[in-house]
């Protein structure tokens, strides 16, 4: 598909018909220990430009199930992980039993998938169930927002930091999750407004936005925060609060996704519209629009950019956000591949290898399909661990695939030597040789073999559990007088393959 012809927009608030700039608070306040999370995905699409891109390789990924973590009410947010491996998602709404008294809950979940603590709140003027997705703070702060506009700071056991605003909403909030700056400042949409909130849970600023913002505020480099409302435009802010620009879809198409920045700047948001657009920031008042490409459905998903700078993105057939088409699209804006069905609300992330992942599928870098994860959901985005696990949200909050577990060690816990003794002519004596496998899978001996028949193995297979130990008999017969030596041999599936033993005897 060819990109459309670039046009050059000046922004101006009054052309556009949005209402003008509330600024309602100014502060400047720095606290480094509240920057963001230096982790494997410390929130909503990664990062600061919401690139999605992972720096872990997930080459061996299987895309087998490792556990599934099952939650309250089931909403689920898109996970996001800490610097130690702890997966936290949120959930909201109405609990069982409980009329018209919303709940959210944040679960902190172990790498091994069992819960390490579980934030309750009450919503209290619950209008939609939409869930947030945590962020994480350098310091281990996770910072979550429900619908009803409340922003909680949780702090790393589990217990209430704080809350904004202390009393009531700050507004409807709607997709939109929290961002941390470089300088700590948390950047949240809330109703019209997009809020900027200091570590210590006092207001920064609010600025009004054309309408409902429907997206997760992006950073780019030089701290301009980019987020979408449902009015159909894109806001840049500075990093003081006062608007920079607006960019206008097309009319009559109001939804827009979060953006995400690719490393020269270009700014990349998905509309309604069914639309893909690149923008350029012009610096105050200009924003230039590269091009736009055209999926022919509805564009909600945030877009992810590989390493090649190869941006992917997702569309939905109307009427049902878990069936789409997943696009490759090239810098240019042209169009490399499309992947049918890898569509959806799901958001992409990629792995340092470049494999695509939505909520239920994992792409090669060539559009083709690697595997399915059949209890995926098209609306989650992945988050992608240290280990090359990836995270999505179904019914549940699963774990899939990861690298292969570490190929298991044996070790003899007898002596190098297995000593019989003096044996009669004819006679035999048998002694256990204890295998233990030290490793994290099962060890399992497919051979056992003697290099002289007067020492016979009783059994040629053994198998072990990670931890524990098995046991073979070995008998020695002698049927010629004097010291016997032979050799035996366990092939097995541990890392050396095969394992000796020195066997010892004397006939007599």
């Amino acid at each position: 598909m060819k990109p459309s012809s670039g046009k050059v927009r000046i922004a101006v608030i009054a052309a556009l018909g949005v209402a003008a700039f509330a600024i309602i608070a100014v502060g400047a306040l720095t606290i480094s220990h509240a920057q963001l999370a230096s982790s494997p995905w410390p929130m909503f699409h990664h990062d600061l430009r919401h690139t999605g891109l992972s720096q872990y390789d997930t080459s061996t990924n299987s895309g087998t199930e490792k556990w599934a973590f099952a939650t309250v009410i089931g909403g689920l947010s898109s996970p996001v992980i800490g610097a130690d491996g702890t997966i936290y998602v949120s959930d909201e709404g109405y609990k069982s039993g409980i009329s018209g008294t919303a709940i959210g809950y944040v679960y902190a979940v172990k790498p091994d998938g069992t819960q390490k603590w579980k934030f309750t709140t009450v919503i209290e003027n619950l209008v939609n169930f939409t869930p947030s997705s945590p962020a994480i703070g350098a310091d281990g702060t996770i910072y979550v927002a429900y619908a009803d506009g409340i922003l909680y700071a949780v702090k790393p056991d589990g217990k209430r930091k704080w809350k904004f605003p202390n009393t009531g909403g700050a507004g409807e909030i709607e997709w939109s999750s929290p961002t941390i700056g470089t300088d700590g400042t948390i950047y949240l949409g809330a109703g019209v407004y997009l809020y900027a909130i200091n570590p210590d849970g006092k207001q920064k600023w609010a600025t009004q936005t054309g309408g409902q913002v429907e997206s997760s505020p992006a950073i780019g480099a030089d701290g301009t925060i980019y987020v979408g409302s449902d009015g159909g435009a894109v806001f840049a802010v500075n990093p003081d609060g006062t608007q920079k620009w607006a960019f206008s879809t097309l009319a009559g198409f109001p939804g827009i996704s979060s953006p995400a920045i690719g490393s020269d700047g270009t700014i990349y948001v998905g509309s309604y519209d069914y639309n893909l657009y690149a923008l350029t920031d012009g610096g105050q008042g200009t924003v230039t629009e590269k091009w736009a490409f055209p999926t022919g459905s509805y564009v909600f998903s945030t877009p992810a950019i590989g390493a090649d700078g190869t941006i992917y993105i997702g569309s939905y057939e109307n009427g049902s956000p878990y069936v789409g088409t997943l696009y490759a699209v090239n810098p240019d804006g042209t169009e490399k591949w499309a992947f049918a069905n890898g569509g959806g609300f799901s958001s992409p992330a990629i792995g340092a290898d470049g494999t695509i992942y939505t909520g239920v599928y994992a792409v090669n870098t060539d559009g083709t399909q690697k595997w399915e994860f059949a209890n995926g959901a098209g609306e989650s985005s992945p988050a992608i661990g240290a280990d090359g696990t990836v995270y999505v949200v179904g019914d549940q909050l699963y774990a899939v695939g990861g690298a292969p577990s570490p190929t298991p060690t044996t070790s003899v816990t007898m002596p190098a030597n297995l000593l019989f003794g003096k044996v009669p002519l004819g006679g035999m004596v048998t002694k256990d040789l204890s295998v233990k496998d030290k490793g994290s899978a099962t060890l399992f001996i497919t051979n056992v073999s003697s290099s002289d028949p007067e020492f016979v193995p009783a059994a040629t297979t053994c198998s072990a559990a990670p931890r524990s130990r098995c046991s073979i008999a070995v008998g020695f017969t002698p049927n010629t007088r004097g010291k016997r030596t032979a050799t035996l041999t366990l092939t097995d599936n541990a890392s050396a393959g095969t394992q000796n033993v020195k066997l010892k005897g004397v006939g007599r």
